[in-house]
């Protein structure tokens, strides 16, 4: 397990202020075992790189994949994009992704899902916090929750099994964004991915199973509610996303945790960007896992 906390602004108003937020994102990646692949063209944050030229633009790239013991029955390659979403100097991340290997030039050898993105709606020249947290078989991050404008994230698992195990039948997606102006950006947006490189999804509602009143609390308890893969009916849920009335957790960044799932002991940081799933009346976020 690995964890990052980053500390950059969240705008690309600079050269150095566009590159510090992919630096830090791209180094975090790499700490928690989400590995670059061999492909040619990808950028190198060692320097800084000429922030985009406008609106809706990616000009650089990195190919991931996981690397744990299921890779070998099931891959998933991860083309991330750096770049600027629909807002002025708003930081934004394009997704494509495929279950079959990159054509070693950031490309796919067959079929590709996407591009998706999540992206800021408002640039901020604040000093914020991000968390990053990845294992084997799982990434997520939650960018810049303290301000809502400006958040954004993603989870990627593999599915699990009735004992929280991952198994190599396929990946859930999640993507949150609060900068729907920008081109392939919802609020929200769930994906399952077969170890064949089927695709059910994108999906606009989470599949969880949350109020359509109230918070679902009882007494002291908070409720909580996890997001089922769609694999054609639903599978076990994944950990790393849960959905949470931000009423129920107190504010927008806020630690949340430990809460045991399938057995285990796990940390979450709440998200910011207001969703309502299925119907609810509340504000829904989601928890991004921290460990």
């Amino acid at each position: 397990m690995a964890t990052s906390t980053l500390s950059t602004v969240a705008t690309n108003s600079s050269n150095a202020n566009f590159s510090a937020w992919c630096r830090a994102v791209s180094s975090a990646l790499t700490a928690c075992s989400f590995v670059k692949t061999s492909d040619t063209g990808q950028v190198d944050w060692t320097s800084d790189q000429t922030a985009p030229a406008g609106a809706n633009t990616y000009p650089y790239y990195e190919m991931r994949r996981f690397n744990d013991s299921l890779s070998g029955t099931s891959e998933l390659y991860v083309k991330i994009e750096y770049g600027e979403g629909g807002g002025t100097d708003t930081p934004a991340l394009r997704f494509t992704f495929s279950a079959v290997a990159s054509n070693g030039s950031g490309g796919f050898a067959s079929a590709s899902h996407g591009p998706y993105v999540v992206s800021a709606n408002t640039a901020s020249s604040s000093t914020l916090t991000s968390y990053v947290s990845g294992a084997s078989g799982r990434i997520n991050a939650n960018m810049f929750p303290t301000n809502s404008a400006s958040h954004f994230g993603f989870v990627i698992s593999r599915t699990c099994s009735s004992s929280g195990a991952f198994n190599s039948n396929g990946f859930q997606i999640l993507l949150s964004s609060i900068g729907t102006s920008a081109t392939n950006s919802v609020a929200k947006r769930q994906l399952f991915i077969d170890k064949n490189n089927n695709i059910r999804g994108p999906y606009l509602q989470f599949t969880a199973m949350n109020p359509v009143a109230g918070t679902g609390a009882y007494g002291a308890n908070v409720g909580m509610f996890p997001i089922f893969p769609n694999i054609g009916g639903f599978d076990y849920p994944t950990p790393d996303g849960i959905l949470v009335f931000l009423t129920d957790v107190g504010s927008a960044g806020t630690p949340v945790g430990p809460i045991t799932i399938y057995g285990s002991s796990m940390n979450f940081y709440s998200g910011a960007n207001a969703l309502a799933n299925n119907g609810s009346a509340n504000t829904l976020v989601l928890l991004y896992r921290f460990d």
